[in-house]
């Protein structure tokens, strides 16, 4: 053994990077220039466009024009709970029809979302309403053992017997075994609304349908597409580009996964009865790997042949693109989805689904960070030749996600392959319940919003550069997926931990194979069964194309196809590299596979951490002599004319630093921020150039690596020395440049003569709508609208309420002019302050729904009270915070937030620091310079702050932006002579506003963050983010080279 891999190592080892990969037709460096520099939609990203009221012809205008301005080139129209307007009414497909001419006016595409709310599959209700056997029927078998036979052994559906350690299928003739002690296993039925969360509210009153069941996927099609092909065939593949499926699953209703058919299906594909084998899915019986391998294989099959392959071919007939994710973090288990990547291979673009702002690159089931997700969905779009590969991303991740935060996200999903950025959400309405669906919103709610558009703007350009090109991996790392599927069961979790312990070892091997920057793909047996294929000592899966296959550790089994393939591959000098020796071929053991791994021409390593191992997957086409610090990554595609290379470093804490060596003549730095081009210091190394750099965290950098010189191009402007510091004309100012604000979430709750002091608002709004007949509560949260059984409900006997929201004033506010009250719908309510009565509704804020009323001249000193009684009970009356905005501070006094006039004189200091612990807007700090005359260059340099963004405003024009290191900015073309004015706006975040305040989930921020509280209104129980200006700012007079 040692013998062949200093052989194969020498051999590997002098394949010089100067050779290079073989030239390809494809896209070229100009092709890259022209779109790098003026991006069409196409490559733009596309948020979750969110129908969650009642959605009106101004709302759209309004949105889709902003969506415009900020720089996206498409949305998704996303039908979610808390849609009033009927969904697939004809007004639904007359709001539709104006979506798509406006957006054809903007230049923005329309794709479809196939359902409403989420998962796909039961048409917000209309599927099971109008095929109730798709959902009534039954979803699982889940076993009970029993030593006697009951009497109601009738209310089960299959009864087997234990036989001499065999189990038979007793169910026909049971009656004679009343009573009768023995070893039985009885199965029962199991139904969706009886074993599952969410409740039927969910699912629009109904339960998820059997998308396993013949005949489902298309009733759901068409009921779901019909009204669209009638309206819009002929834009279908125009401007509407395609349909968004979402977070589709199998999952049991309880114990084995069931199917009307399945005993028939599975006797005819294996040629035996599952029904006296249905124990060795839970227990170590029988041959229970085989049937367990087959078992988990037929499920895949069924998804894959009557939801998948449906969809697949209904929109390549409809010239649409399909589209969307399943449940990736739910691999290995096969709840959800028997096989990730044979599910991504029948879409047209592949997708996944990364939510939360919480880097975790270990769990199997982890979000942001999990590179095996990635590396799944992108090796499938790889062999499939989908030349796009979205990701839904940052939902959940909370308010308090900043611009940096977003960038490091779509930068990490960049290196991994992402080329279509869907930002998760965009809402249209954010009143009552609505405004705490899993945050951030990419809309006009944000404080970010205005400034967006610069990060979007660098999301299109590295969409640009890495959807041309071509990912050439020569390494195929094959998932263990089969392996897994002969321990996974249902019920029962002996099985699991063994098949969690592989996909552990798995995740572990594959994001140590990307982190020492092995260029690999994923290798699915589906896939490759499929599309695969053994030529001229190449592993090809279908357009692509490998020279090693590498088998990881703890894998046991390979389908027969790919073993076949394998054995191909090595007789023809293809390199095999296993960690693994498996002995099973479709789950039954084979003295054929075991001889195979066995033979001296596979090189076996038994640790996967060998270093040996490692260098023999060096890339030769690339060469990193020096790494260090961060979480570096990096992505290499190859152009007609040179290679395209993108580096992230993922860490928030850390530097990256690196020294690169290709081959080529010239290296082009591409900066997405800007569109421009420099020219990047390089070294020759005979055919080879060496290039190096750092990389701040959360930092990235693109760069194009030419055979020739570049021509016309300069290098970045650097300037000498650390520059002369200026000194300020007068000390820094801190301020707040709008309202500040306080919430009220607590209250007392008056209905049906009697009051109920004190109560979270939350509480109090589930409370008022149980009463009134509605028994999962507030009818919005989390639930989908059948037709319009919520708006038409019968509340005409609903017991009126009020509601009393008190605060304090303290003396030292001497002037309350300012002072006004925020609240919801105040139509429906007659409102009093202090008794008395408020006539106006006032105006729009925020939201058209919020309003904002002045309530100065009935304010006084001490406690305040704000009482909203609504003029009568409806599906609208949702009891939420109010607020009071104005010019004054909020500080905690006995431990309670109130309103007062202190003033904080120090400078910097942050929101909190300054009595604004709610308010959410621009912090600002200015300090003013005197220049005699503009002589050189100025380039301001901030410290260390906290923030979504920080906005640069020079003698009154905004010179721009901040977000990510090193913090810099050239001001000069602002800077005059006299007093020049200098401002850092330090942008918050709706976190403080809107919370939660109360409780806050670890990894992501979901809408029952906001029904949990801690009972009281203690001000030091709040959750609040400080941001603001850390230190202060200095300007520099600069020289450049």
């Amino acid at each position: 053994m040692n013998i062949l891999y200093i052989g194969l190592l020498l051999l590997f080892s002098c394949i010089p990077i100067l050779y290079g990969e073989e030239k390809i037709a494809g896209d070229t460096f100009d092709e890259l220039k022209k779109e790098f520099n003026m991006v069409s939609a196409r490559y733009r990203s596309a948020p979750f466009w969110v129908w969650n009221y009642k959605v009106t012809k101004p709302e759209i205008d309004r949105m889709l024009s902003e969506f415009k301005e900020n720089g996206f080139g498409a949305v998704f129209v996303h039908p979610r709970y808390g849609m009033v307007t009927e969904y697939l009414s004809d007004e639904w497909f007359d709001l539709y029809s104006y979506t798509i001419e406006q957006g054809e006016k903007l230049g923005l595409d329309i794709w479809l979302y196939d359902e409403n709310a989420y998962p796909s599959g039961f048409a917000g209700g209309l599927l099971p309403s109008q095929m109730p056997e798709s959902y009534t029927q039954g979803h699982g078998l889940m076993p009970y053992n029993m030593a006697v036979l009951p009497e109601d052994y009738r209310s089960y559906y299959i009864i087997l017997e234990e036989q001499h350690g065999e189990y038979h299928d007793i169910t026909s003739s049971a009656s004679v075994y009343v009573g009768k002690k023995s070893n039985f296993i009885l199965y029962r039925k199991t139904y969706a609304v009886d074993n599952t969360q969410p409740s039927r509210a969910w699912y629009a009153g109904f339960t998820y349908t059997d998308l396993l069941l013949p005949g489902v996927t298309d009733k759901f099609i068409e009921i779901t597409m019909s009204g669209y092909e009638k309206n819009y065939r002929s834009k279908f593949g125009k401007s509407i580009k395609g349909v968004f499926s979402d977070e589709i699953n199998i999952r049991s209703s309880g114990g084995i996964r069931w199917t009307p058919d399945l005993f028939e299906v599975f006797q005819q594909r294996y040629g035996y009865d599952l029904r006296p084998h249905l124990p060795s899915l839970h227990l170590q019986t029988g041959n229970w790997k085989k049937v367990r391998y087959e078992y988990a294989k037929l499920l895949s099959d069924l998804f894959i042949e009557r939801w998948a392959k449906a969809w697949y071919e209904y929109c390549s007939k409809h010239d649409l693109i399909w589209t969307g994710h399943y449940w990736e973090q739910t691999w290995p288990r096969i709840e959800q989805v028997p096989d990730n990547m044979a599910m991504n291979a029948w879409q047209q673009m592949p997708g996944v689904d990364m939510l939360s702002n919480s880097f975790n690159e270990e769990s199997t089931s982890g979000m942001f960070g999990n590179v095996r997700v990635l590396k799944e969905a992108k090796s499938a779009a790889n062999q499939m030749g989908r030349e796009r590969f979205l990701c839904e991303a940052y939902g959940g991740g909370g308010w308090n996600m900043s611009l940096k935060d977003f960038k490091r996200h779509s930068d990490w999903l960049n290196v991994m392959g992402v080329n279509f950025m869907n930002q998760h959400l965009a809402h249209m309405s954010f009143v009552g319940v609505r405004k705490y669906d899993w945050p951030p919103m990419f809309c006009s709610m944000a404080p970010w919003w205005n400034d967006y558009k610069v990060l979007n703007e660098y999301t299109a350009r590295m969409s640009v550069a890495l959807t041309l090109g071509k990912q050439k991996n020569d390494i195929l790392v094959l998932e263990p997926t089969t392996t897994t599927w002969m321990y996974t069961q249902h019920t029962g979790n002996d099985g699991n931990k063994i098949a969690q312990k592989i996909a552990d070892s798995f995740q572990h091997f594959v994001t140590e194979l990307s982190k020492k920057q092995v260029e690999y793909d994923l290798g699915c047996e589906h896939i490759i069964e499929n599309n695969g294929r053994v030529d001229n000592g190449k592993f090809i899966v279908g357009e692509c194309s490998y020279g090693t296959v590498v088998i990881p550790e703890q894998v046991e089994n390979m389908s027969r196809k790919c073993f076949e393939l394998l054995q191909s591959f090595v007789r023809q000098g293809g390199k095999v590299i296993t960690c693994s020796r498996p002995d099973r071929i479709d789950g039954v053991h084979s003295e054929k596979i075991t001889d195979f791994f066995r033979d001296k021409q596979v090189m076996y390593f038994e640790n996967r951490a060998d270093e040996r191992l490692f260098a023999l997957l060096d890339n030769p086409f690339i060469s990193f002599k020096k790494l260090e610090g961060g979480i570096f990554y990096h992505l290499r595609k190859v152009y007609a004319d040179g290679e395209l290379l993108l580096v992230t470093n993922s860490s928030l804490s850390e530097t990256s630093s690196f020294s690169i060596e290709m081959k080529g003549q010239s290296v082009v730095e591409l900066d997405a921020f800007s569109g421009d081009m420099f020219l990047y210091p390089s070294e020759r190394q005979y055919e080879n150039v060496q290039f190096s750099g750092s990389l701040a965290p959360a930092g990235s950098m693109l760069f194009f690596i030419r055979p020739d010189k570049t021509e016309g191009l300069k290098t970045r402007k650097t300037f000498t020395g650390n520059g002369y510091k200026l000194k300020a004309s007068g000390r820094m100012k801190t301020k707040r440049l709008r309202d500040n604000a306080l919430i009220i979430d607590y209250l007392d709750l008056k209905q049906n003569g009697t009051v109920r002091s004190a109560q979270y608002f939350m509480d109090a709004n589930f409370d008022v709508f149980r009463i009134a007949g509605f028994k999962d509560g507030n009818p919005w949260f989390r639930a989908v609208q059948f037709k319009q059984d919520i708006v038409n409900k019968n509340v005409s006997e609903a017991s009126i309420f009020s509601v009393v929201y008190s605060f304090e004033i303290m003396e030292n506010l001497k002037d309350l002019s300012s002072c006004k009250l925020l609240c919801e719908r105040a139509s429906l309510y007659d409102i009093t302050v202090n008794g008395q009565p408020v006539e106006e509704e006032g105006s729009p804020f925020l939201d058209k729904d919020f309003n904002l009323i002045p309530i100065a001249s009935w304010l006084h000193t001490g406690i305040n009270k704000i009482e909203m009684t609504a003029k009568k009970f409806s599906v609208d009356t949702e009891i939420e915070p109010v607020y009071i905005l104005g010019d004054f501070s909020v500080i905690s006094k006995d431990n309670r937030w109130v309103i007062s006039g202190e003033q904080h004189m120090a400078s910097p200091a942050s929101n909190q620091e300054i009595g604004a612990p709610f308010y959410p807007w621009e912090m600002c700090y200015e300090k003013s310079y005197y220049l005699k005359e503009v002589k050189d260059s100025y380039l301001l340099s901030v410290p260390e702050w906290k923030g979504s963004v920080l906005q640069v405003w020079v003698n009154g024009q905004k010179a721009g932006v901040m977000f990510t290191e090193p913090y810099r900015l050239d001001i000069t073309d602002l800077m005059k002579r006299g007093d020049n004015v200098i401002e850092l706006r330090v942008i918050g975040t709706m976190d403080n506003f809107f919370g939660p305040h109360h409780s806050r989930s670890k990894d992501s921020t979901p809408p029952w963050d906001w029904q949990k509280h801690n009972g009281n209104n203690n001000a030091d129980r709040y959750i609040l983010t400080d941001y603001g200006l850390l230190g202060d700012f200095d300007l520099l007079k600069i020289k450049y080279k």
